[in-house]
């Protein structure tokens, strides 16, 4: 170990950051969110997306602004696949399990499955469905005739 390592590792973590340039960071530790975030995600989106910078804040894990900037891309291009209210919903639940990240896995296979989470539910649709349709067929076969 170089003289010099043994003097930066003998400093408190505040000396040793002077000279470093930080970011501007917005109340609580977070960088500010850029000025077009209230056009970019809608009110109920946008509230949700606050209340996870508050809930990560809470749990002391702080955005660099390039880990927040990168967030918003990601919420905004997912936006684009999916609803922002499955979104707001995901949010909401990684939340409530304290989880530390979006576990995005979890939107894509509610997407996957057209009929959502309740197998028996897809199995009971999905003939009823079928019955319908045979129902509309020969319907449209009798005023035909």
């Amino acid at each position: 170990m170089s003289d010099l390592n043994k003097y930066h590792d003998g400093l408190s973590p505040a000396i040793a950051c002077l000279g470093r340039k930080k970011a501007p960071m917005g109340k609580k530790g977070q960088p500010p969110l850029p000025d077009d975030f209230d056009h970019r995600f809608p009110a109920p989106f946008g509230e949700s997306i606050r209340e996870w910078l508050t809930y990560k804040a809470e749990r002391k894990d702080f955005y660099t602004p390039t880990g927040l900037r990168n967030l918003l891309t990601q919420l905004y291009n997912r936006s684009r696949r999916h609803s922002a209210e499955s979104i707001t919903e995901l949010i909401s639940e990684c939340m409530a399990n304290n989880w530390a990240g979006i576990i995005w896995d979890r939107i894509e296979r509610q997407s996957a499955r057209p009929y959502g989470n309740n197998r028996r539910s897809a199995n009971r649709v999905q003939p009823e469905l079928g019955n319908i349709w045979s129902e509309l067929i020969r319907a449209e076969q009798i005023g035909h005739r």
